[in-house]
């Protein structure tokens, strides 16, 4: 067990200090998993919800954050909350 702990924190750590942000996100989900896989071994039902709640944050803040980029490289695209995203450019 301490093996998967170990391996988390010395990739998390690692994690912190890369300049590009995606690297930081895919890495430091990879030491959530290996958390979630830790917390739930040892028998440890709120850390494993923790872990669960920051992988999902994760999760949400990469969507945002790259889903707007993606959103600003296309402006002719609209985006309705119940269809396919439709474009608008004069056809």
């Amino acid at each position: 067990m301490g093996f998967l702990a170990l391996a988390s924190t010395l990739l998390g750590t690692w994690a912190s200090f890369q300049p590009n942000d995606r690297t930081v996100r895919a890495t430091l989900a990879i030491c959530a998993s290996l958390w979630v896989v830790h917390n739930a071994i040892i028998g440890s039902p709120v850390a494993t919800v923790m872990e669960l709640a920051f992988l999902a944050s994760n999760a949400i803040g990469w969507r945002r954050f790259h889903g707007r980029a993606k959103m600003a490289a296309d402006p002719l695209r609209t985006v309705h909350s119940h269809d396919e995203p439709e474009r608008h450019d004069g056809n």
